[in-house]
């Protein structure tokens, strides 16, 4: 099995059927993959929620529909306890939520989706961590 680390943001595109849905669900599909995520990610995903419901770009029943839909995701959750002083290093070229994902997956020696173009970029030249399209 593989080990991936998904942010909030593939989530949205995943779960609104962005154009890059199909790209992110490959990997969010796939048999072989394990999805993990820092607790965060359900805050992150909230609130993207709350701003499209209050911007009026989703109704209600779509932004319901999408929260159940990620509930339903196969997604192994981890704390922060074991990643703040990660976060705290990476600080000089992470904000510290988007350290949150690449600590975690420096962690469990994962695979990085996003589809936060400064985070891929960031994540591919100051770590280790496999950036994932």
């Amino acid at each position: 099995m593989r080990r991936v680390v998904a942010d909030a943001s593939a989530f949205v595109e995943y779960l609104f059927r962005t154009p890059r849905a199909a790209a992110i669900g490959k990997v969010v599909e796939a048999d072989d993959v394990e999805l993990h995520v820092p607790a965060l990610c359900d805050i992150e995903l909230a609130a993207v929620v709350r701003r499209s419901l209050l911007a009026t770009r989703v109704r209600e029943h779509r932004a319901a529909e999408a929260i159940l839909d990620y509930l339903d995701l196969p997604l192994t959750r981890h704390g922060h306890t074991a990643l703040i002083a990660r976060v705290v290093q990476l600080r000089s070229n992470f904000s510290a939520y988007d350290a949150t994902y690449v600590a975690l997956a420096e962690q469990l020696n994962a695979g990085l989706l996003t589809a936060d173009d400064a985070l891929g970029r960031a994540a591919r030249s100051h770590t280790r961590v496999a950036v994932l399209r």
